[in-house]
């Protein structure tokens, strides 16, 4: 059975392990660094302005969606999505759009005026066009192209 909830510490040997297949999908060159991922994902559960969702399938973590309420300079928060990752075994199953809904719940709790993801995953095409679908059928629009570049 799938079960959608907030993460606690003890999801984070779980939440490494899928962000080690994330990190192996990706067509950036990095370099996966365990340590680096436990501190990010442990401060992401902890700190009262951030939440991990994750899609536990008996036991398992097979999705996670990471997001933060970020008062940059405004009285009510700016919801952001700085990570969302479906395993491929849970890929067309549902899953990212339960992450997607509990997290715009989320940010309905925190009192955010506007939800904005980006993906920059280096993932293909396809993928890319997935996930503009699915954002959009949650009523997200496009504000304009998200830049990158190669550094060092």
């Amino acid at each position: 059975m799938l079960l959608i909830r907030e993460a606690t510490l003890e999801d984070v040997p779980g939440l490494v392990n899928l962000m080690r297949v994330f990190a192996a999908e990706t067509t950036y060159r990095i370099e996966f660094d365990e340590g680096a991922a436990q501190e990010t994902l442990a401060t992401y559960i902890v700190h009262p302005e951030c939440a991990i969702y994750v899609a536990d399938y008996e036991g398992v973590i097979v999705g996670m969606i990471k997001v933060a309420a970020d008062k940059e300079y405004q009285v009510r928060p700016f919801g952001l999505v700085a990570k969302m990752f479906v395993a491929p075994v849970a890929r067309g199953t549902g899953v990212a759009r339960e992450l997607v809904a509990n997290a715009l719940a989320w940010f309905e709790r925190k009192g955010c005026t506007h939800a904005f993801a980006t993906s920059t995953a280096g993932i293909g095409e396809v993928e890319q066009q997935m996930f503009t679908n699915l954002f959009t059928k949650f009523g997200f629009t496009s504000y304009g192209p998200c830049l990158g570049r190669v550094l060092g």
